[in-house]
């Protein structure tokens, strides 16, 4: 996978403001990096 645009949803991220929204990507990329 592209490192760019894990480093793009990483930066979203860091900039969200909503605790949840934080909470549901920072599962999602948890998953995101553990599917191998």
């Amino acid at each position: 996978m592209p490192l760019v645009l894990l480093s793009t949803i990483i930066k979203k991220w860091m900039n969200c403001k909503n605790y949840r929204i934080n909470m549901c990507l920072g599962i999602n990329i948890y998953t995101f990096q553990h599917q191998k």
